[in-house]
C-alpha cells in the first residue's frame, strides 16, 4: 500500500507509491545519481517547511485509506460518462465529510484535498465562481443570506454568463433582466436561440442556482448594460427544474466530462428585485430607478482584483498539470529502452536522445517556472487585497494605498500569464504525450484523460487570443513615460512597484538609442532576464509606432488595432516570459540568501532548470533576437551550443526533479509513470482490465462476426470448387493453367 508519514512528522523523504521490492534499475540508478536531495525540493514546493508536506501527505493518506471504496479510479476508463459523473458526485459528497472530518483549516488545505481524489468534481465552479462573486458584488445584506447557504452546498451555484452566440464580448450578451414595478421583481428572458446560457460549468445537473449576467432594464425603460443576478433554476426539494427554466448538459467533450457544463434558456422567469447583485448599484423598489451606490474608489478595485482570481489560479495550476505529464514521460523515458548502444546487446535508454531532451527538459523547467509565476502573482492580489480592505474600511495607512496603476498592472499580469501559461502547458503536455510513443497513446497511461481536461484552460476566463490584446492595453499606458524618461525626464512614475516598471527604463532606452544585446555568456541567468526583458520592450514599441502611424495615415482605430493584433500578441507573450523568468531569478536569489528550506545543491540544481528555461524561449524566439539587432546571425550557432549544454546540465538530475513534485501513482494513474518503473506488467494489467475482454468469445461475435466468416468460408469454398471444376487449382502450371 501508499506509505505515507504521520501529520506530525519532520521527515519528508520522496517515497514510492505502492510496494516496489523489485524496483527499476534505471530509475535506482538516476536517483542515487541526482545531485540534490528531492525531498527539499519538495518541502519548498509544498510552501517551504517539511511540516507542511507532512500535512499534505497526511491528508493524501485519507483519501487513499478511505473504507467507502468511493475514490478508487481503477474501473474509471471502462465506465460510461454518466456512470462517471455519478461517482464524481459520490467523491464530491465524500470529500466533503472528509474536509469536516480532517479539520482541513484553509484554502491551500481543501486544494490539497481536492487533489488527492484525483478526479474533476462537478462543484468546482461553486467555489471557484459563483462564491467569489458573491462575495464581491452583493451587499452585506445579500451576503449574510446567500453566503451560508453556499458553505453548506445548501445551494450549489454556477456563473452563466457565455452564451450561444457570443463568449467574451460581454456587451453583446442577450438575455435580458426586465424590472416589473406591479410586482418588485426583475422578468429573466431568453429573447432568442443565440441568447441560451451555454458552457457554464455546473449548470447542467447540478447547480440549482446560477449567477446570471443579463442586460439590465431598470423601471423607466432604460438599459442599463449586463449586471448580475442570483436565479434559482431547480427546486430545492425535488431538484427538478423550475416553470420556466430549461436546463440540461451539453453533452460529451474532447475531456473535462465529469464537469456537466450546462445550457439554459429563460422564458420570462421572475426573481426578487434584491436577487440583483447590489454592492455597487441597485434599482429602487417601485419606481425602479437605476442607483449606482456610493462605495469607495478602494471597494471598486476589490472587485477587480477579485475577478483576476480565476486567471491567477490558472496560472498557478498550469505548472502542477504540466509536472503531472513531465513527471509520466521522464520517468518513462528512463525506463524504456531502444536502439543498441555500438556493437554492444544494451539497449540505449530513449532519454539519452538529444531529441527527447530536447522536448522534456524545457519543459519540466517549465512547470517549476510557472508554478513560481502563478505563486507570485496569487500572492500579489492577496496583498493587494488586503490593503485595499484596509483603506476600504478607514484602518489603512498610507503604505495601503494602492493606485489604479498598480491594479491595472496585475490586470496585464494575470491577463498574459494566464495565456502564456495554459498554452504552453496545453502544448506541453500533447509533446510529453507524443514522448511517450504508442504507449501514450493508452488511456491508461494517463496522458490522454490529463490533456483532454486540461484543454479547456486556453479558452476558458478568456480566450488566449483575446487576453494579449487586455494586456497590451495597459502596457501602451507606460510608453508615455518612457517616452518623457528617454528626453531626461528622472519623476517618479506611476508604474513604480509594478511588474511592467522595467518596460519604463527598458523602453526609454531604445528610444534612445540604447540597444541592449545579448551576453557573452549565453548561461548567465541575470543577462537573460535583461535580453528577455529588452525583447518585450522592443515588441510592445513596435504595437505603440504601428497604432501611431496608422492614426497620423487617418486609419480607423478598429482597423488600425485588428491590423496591430499579431504584434500584440508576440508582446504580450514577450512580456509573460520575462515575467516568468525573472520570478525564477528572484525566488532563487531568496533561497541563496537563506530565507527558504533549500541548500547550496538543491538551488543549484533549480538554476540549472531557469537557465534551461530562458535559453529555451530564446532560441524559439531567435527570430526577434536578431531582428531587434540584440545579436548578430553570427552568434545564432552560440544559442544552439548554450541550449545543449543547459540540457546537459539538468539530465542527471531530470527523474529527481520530476519525483520532487511528489506525485504518489494513485494521483498520476499512470501505468508509465509508476514511481517503481516497472511499467509492462502494469500495462498488460491495464489491457486486461478492460471490459472487452471479459469475455470468450467476445461481445459481437455471435451478433455480427460469427455469420461473417462463416458467410465467408462458404463463399470461398465456393469459388475454390468452381477453379477446380476449370483446371485452376493451385500448383497446375503451364498451358493448363493459362487456359
Amino acid at each position: 500500500g501508499d506509505c505515507y508519514l504521520s501529520a506530525s512528522s519532520t521527515m519528508a523523504t520522496p517515497l514510492p507509491s505502492h510496494d516496489a521490492p523489485y524496483p527499476n534499475p534505471d530509475l535506482v540508478r538516476e536517483r542515487s545519481g541526482a545531485s540534490f536531495d528531492a525531498s527539499l525540493v519538495t518541502n519548498f514546493l509544498d510552501g517551504g517547511r517539511p511540516d507542511l508536506t507532512a500535512r499534505r501527505r497526511f491528508i493524501e493518506a485519507a483519501v487513499l485509506s478511505d473504507p467507502s471504496g468511493i475514490f478508487d479510479h481503477t474501473t474509471d476508463p471502462y465506465v460510461d460518462r454518466n456512470t462517471r459523473h455519478v461517482r464524481a458526485l459520490g467523491r464530491m459528497v465524500r470529500l466533503s465529510d472528509l474536509a469536516r472530518r480532517l479539520k482541513v483549516k484553509d484554502e491551500v488545505e481543501f486544494q490539497w484535498l481536492v487533489d488527492a481524489v484525483g478526479d474533476d468534481l462537478p462543484t468546482a465552479l461553486h467555489w471557484v465562481m459563483f462564491v467569489p462573486n458573491i462575495e464581491s458584488l452583493c451587499d452585506e445584506e445579500q451576503r449574510k443570506y446567500w453566503l451560508p447557504r453556499c458553505k453548506h452546498l445548501e445551494v450549489i451555484g454556477c456563473y452563466a454568463q457565455t452564451e450561444l452566440g457570443h463568449g467574451s464580448n460581454v456587451r453583446a450578451l442577450e438575455t435580458t433582466a426586465t424590472y416589473d414595478k406591479e410586482t418588485d421583481e426583475f422578468v429573466l428572458h431568453t429573447p432568442s436561440l443565440t441568447g441560451s446560457k451555454f458552457w457554464p460549468g455546473t449548470l447542467g445537473r447540478t447547480a440549482n442556482c446560477a449567477m446570471v449576467i443579463a442586460q439590465l432594464v431598470d423601471g423607466e425603460g432604460i438599459h442599463r448594460g449586463v449586471h448580475n443576478f442570483l436565479v434559482p433554476l431547480r427546486d430545492p426539494e425535488t431538484h427538478l427544474p423550475l416553470p420556466g427554466v430549461t436546463v440540461g448538459d451539453i453533452g460529451p467533450k474532447i475531456g473535462y466530462n465529469n464537469m456537466d457544463n450546462g445550457f439554459a434558456s429563460f422564458d420570462k422567469v421572475r426573481v426578487p428585485r434584491r436577487n440583483m447583485a447590489a454592492r455597487f448599484s441597485k434599482v429602487l423598489p417601485g419606481s425602479g430607478k437605476y442607483v449606482a451606490a456610493k462605495v469607495s474608489e478602494a471597494t471598486r478595485r476589490i472587485h477587480y482584483i477579485t475577478m483576476m482570481y480565476v486567471r491567477a489560479h490558472i496560472s498557478h495550476e498550469s505548472g502542477k498539470n504540466l509536472a503531472r505529464g513531465i513527471t509520466i514521460a521522464v520517468r518513462y523515458s528512463c525506463v524504456r529502452r531502444q536502439g543498441f548502444v555500438g556493437d554492444t546487446d544494451e539497449e540505449r535508454q530513449v532519454m539519452d536522445y538529444l531529441t527527447q531532451q530536447q522536448t522534456l527538459l524545457p519543459l519540466l523547467a517549465s512547470a517549476y517556472a510557472l508554478r513560481f509565476a502563478g505563486r507570485r502573482v496569487l500572492d500579489r492580489l492577496r496583498h493587494t487585497e488586503a490593503a485595499l480592505l484596509r483603506q476600504a474600511e478607514g484602518g489603512g495607512s498610507a503604505a495601503d494605498a494602492v493606485p489604479k496603476e498598480r491594479v491595472s498592472d496585475l490586470h496585464a499580469s494575470t491577463s498574459c500569464l494566464k495565456s502564456f501559461c495554459s498554452g504552453l502547458t496545453a502544448d506541453g503536455l500533447e509533446k510529453a504525450r507524443k514522448c511517450c510513443g504508442g504507449h501514450g497513446f493508452l488511456v491508461s497511461s494517463g496522458l490522454p484523460e490529463l490533456i483532454g481536461t486540461y484543454l479547456q484552460n486556453p479558452t476558458v476566463e478568456g480566450d488566449n487570443a483575446m487576453l494579449h490584446q487586455q494586456t497590451v492595453r495597459v502596457l501602451l499606458k507606460v510608453l508615455p513615460v518612457a517616452s518623457a524618461r528617454a528626453k531626461g525626464s528622472r519623476q517618479t512614475h506611476v508604474w513604480e512597484d509594478a511588474d511592467c516598471t522595467y518596460l519604463v527604463d527598458g523602453c526609454a532606452d531604445l528610444l534612445a538609442g540604447k540597444m541592449p544585446t545579448v551576453p557573452e555568456d549565453l548561461l548567465d541567468l541575470d543577462g537573460l532576464c535583461a535580453v528577455h526583458r529588452g525583447r518585450a520592450c522592443r515588441l510592445l514599441l513596435q504595437v505603440g509606432g504601428a497604432l501611431r502611424t496608422a492614426e497620423r495615415a487617418k486609419v480607423p482605430p478598429e482597423e488600425a488595432w485588428n491590423e496591430s493584433l499579431p504584434a500584440m500578441a508576440a508582446a504580450s507573450t514577450a512580456h509573460a516570459t520575462a515575467l516568468v523568468l525573472d520570478t525564477f531569478r528572484k525566488v532563487l536569489e531568496e533561497a541563496e540568501r537563506g530565507s527558504s528550506c533549500l541548500g547550496p545543491q538543491e538551488v543549484a540544481s533549480l538554476r540549472n532548470l531557469a537557465v534551461l528555461f530562458g535559453i529555451w524561449r530564446m532560441e524559439a524566439t531567435m527570430a526577434d533576437f536578431l531582428e531587434g539587432g540584440a545579436m548578430g546571425p553570427e552568434r545564432a550557432p552560440e544559442v544552439r551550443v548554450a541550449l545543449r549544454e543547459a540540457l546537459r546540465k539538468v539530465r542527471p538530475d531530470a527523474v529527481a526533479l520530476a519525483d520532487a513534485w511528489d506525485f504518489s501513482d494513485f494521483r498520476l494513474k499512470s501505468a508509465l509513470g509508476r514511481y517503481d518503473g516497472d511499467v509492462y506488467p502494469a500495462i498488460i494489467e491495464a489491457s486486461r482490465r478492460d471490459p472487452l475482454n471479459a469475455t470468450e468469445p467476445g461481445p459481437g461475435y455471435r451478433e455480427h462476426l460469427r455469420g461473417m466468416i462463416l458467410e465467408g468460408r462458404r463463399r470461398r469454398q465456393e469459388e475454390e470448387a468452381a477453379k477446380k471444376d476449370k483446371g485452376q487449382v493451385k500448383g497446375v502450371t503451364g498451358t493448363v493453367a493459362r487456359l
